[in-house]
């Protein structure tokens, strides 16, 4: 629950709590003898009830949902076929990639776990880890990587010019 007022002196007060601190809160500096000097003990934050604090802009990066959608769509055209049942893995994990640069050219990145459920909705599991190593392994000079690579850290791929010269390539011939 989040609460805002204006102390006596005009100092603007936001509150973000459950709503039995809101109430305490309202409670103590709304009493007529209340000094503004007094100062509330801050509560502890338990880690499990901590929200992420990163926002992402509406409409910037693309979804699962749009990225599946779109190669169902074209679902006809035989380069998708044929991309989805060869056993070549790094073409495999560059249609994503592909797909979401054509959706929404420049903007962000998508990471393996992404590439790896969309997959997998298309019928062709491929596992997370499995996905990393191809990325940063045969595809490595095909993709480009938002940031260094660490072990648990979430890294955004995009599609280089030469994955899209790769892909093109396979879908015109």
């Amino acid at each position: 629950m989040k609460a805002s007022f204006r102390l006596q002196n005009g100092t603007n007060v936001e509150i973000d709590g459950d709503p039995e601190d809101v109430q305490t809160l309202l409670a103590h500096f709304s009493s007529p003898g209340h000094a503004v000097t007094q100062s509330v003990k801050p509560r502890k934050i338990d880690a499990t009830r901590r929200k992420s604090t990163t926002v992402e802009p509406a409409g910037a990066s693309v979804s699962e949902i749009e990225v599946v959608n779109w190669i169902k769509e074209q679902g006809s055209a035989p380069w998708i076929d044929e991309i989805l049942d060869s056993r070549d893995v790094t073409r495999r994990v560059l249609l994503p990639l592909y797909v979401s640069e054509k959706l929404r050219p420049g903007v962000g990145g998508i990471t393996s776990g992404f590439i790896s459920r969309v997959l997998t909705q298309l019928g062709v599991k491929i596992s997370i880890p499995n996905v990393s190593t191809e990325l940063s392994g045969k595809a490595n000079r095909l993709v480009l990587a938002g940031s260094v690579r660490r072990r648990g850290a979430p890294v955004n791929y995009r599609i280089s010019r030469a994955g899209v010269a790769l892909l093109e390539q396979a879908s015109h011939g």
